[in-house]
């Protein structure tokens, strides 16, 4: 297969019905009985720690405020790669160009165990907190505020 290498705007835009049936499927939930010697992380997640964060992502989370926060605060993009035995591999990115004409670029890829919501605290932090990402390692701030 060959990719087509288009730069591709790109929105988050989780669909009703798809949420839905994640609030659905998390009501559906059996949770089995805990083990009395398993109340720690030794054997794994414990038991109240997974009906707290099912409770949390079926009542608490606010899929569309951060839909719109992640929307808004970055411009968002997709490409289509070419990857020996599996063709085309979609990978999504954010660009945010730095307002420091010698800031370094830096390239972030996220994947399942790591939200798009991660670096985004790297690319807003304050002139007093940014890193010094310049190419003589000196210089002012790599990254100005969103």
């Amino acid at each position: 297969m060959s990719s087509n290498n288009v730069v591709r705007p790109f929105k988050i835009a989780v669909s009703d019905a798809k949420l839905q049936n994640l609030k659905s499927k998390l009501s559906c939930t059996t949770f089995p009985d805990e083990l009395d010697f398993t109340d720690d992380w030794k054997y794994g997640v414990p038991l109240k720690e997974v009906k707290r964060l099912t409770a949390y992502w079926q009542h608490g989370y606010d899929w569309r405020e951060n839909e719109a926060r992640l929307n808004q605060e970055t411009s968002q993009y997709m490409i289509d790669i070419d990857v020996d035995g599996f063709g085309d591999v979609g990978i999504h990115f954010v660009h945010h160009r730095s307002e420091k004409a010698a800031a370094i670029p830096l390239l972030f890829v996220h994947g399942c165990k790591c939200p798009l919501g991660h670096p985004l605290p790297l690319v807003s932090q304050s002139p007093q907190t940014a890193p010094r990402l310049t190419s003589d390692g000196q210089g002012p701030e790599a990254f100005g505020r969103l």
